[in-house]
């Protein structure tokens, strides 16, 4: 596809990014909770890690709703998420990452995309919304999930995710984002839908600790932990497993 001209329909752009492996019947969900909503706004680009489980034939198949896509191995999901960004369009716009499986419920208004602030919204995780928030408690867990998350491509572009963090590489960018002062723009609306069970839910708690510690200190590592144990244990009594 020619992406010479393409242009948002009111010059507010908004690209959608998935990176996938062996995903196909969750990537098609995706795919059609995208199309569905979709505008001459929105740029899709998936990133596929070379998978052998009918995900490419799904793609070659859905060529008029995918603007771009490509399907290569990769060193994981963080170093796909840097690949779709190189491949982006040059112009500037608003990054969303959803996984295959997550299924988007809005967009944001052209009135909401501050073109230098992140945009963050709520997300759906089966029965319970994930309200996304900013403050001093991002520093010990990740308040902000990335299905929820619209950052500015030129933001991206001098940033990127640590590929040397394998699940919560998008929680140490959150907080390098927040380190920088880049503005948080508040959407309060639902933003997708998640699947609990992906890999974030796997839980390695040390390496978010190791975030903690890299960014902001061993005192709020130390902090860190123990909002991680009162967060498991509430979770517990609550009878949730995520």
């Amino acid at each position: 596809m020619d992406l010479s001209g393409w242009q948002g329909l009111l010059g507010v752009k908004i690209y959608i990014v998935t990176v996938c492996l062996n995903a196909n019947e969750a990537l098609r969900a995706t795919i059609e909770s995208i199309n569905a909503l979709r505008t001459k706004d929105v740029y899709y680009l998936v990133v596929d890690g070379n998978s052998n489980d009918g995900t490419k034939e799904t793609l070659i198949g859905s060529s008029g709703l995918i603007d771009r896509w490509i399907s290569e191995p990769d060193q994981g999901i963080y170093d796909a998420m840097n690949k779709a960004i190189s491949l982006l369009p040059p112009e500037e716009g608003h990054v969303l990452f959803l996984g295959a499986g997550d299924k988007l419920v809005a967009l944001p208004t052209p009135q909401e995309c501050e073109p230098r602030a992140v945009l963050f919204g709520n997300v759906q995780i089966g029965d319970r919304t994930f309200v996304s928030s900013i403050g001093w408690k991002l520093k010990m867990g990740n308040t902000l999930h990335h299905q929820g998350l619209f950052v500015p491509r030129s933001v991206l572009t001098g940033e990127g995710f640590d590929v040397r963090f394998k699940i919560f590489a998008d929680f140490d960018l959150n907080q390098r984002l927040c380190k920088r002062n880049i503005p948080f723009q508040a959407l309060n609306k639902t933003i997708a839908f998640a699947t609990p069970g992906g890999v974030t839910w796997r839980r390695p708690a040390f390496e978010m600790l190791d975030i903690a510690r890299k960014n902001y200190g061993i005192l709020w590592a130390c902090a860190a932990r123990l909002w991680s144990e009162y967060r498991r244990l509430r979770q517990h009594l609550l009878g949730r497993s995520w």
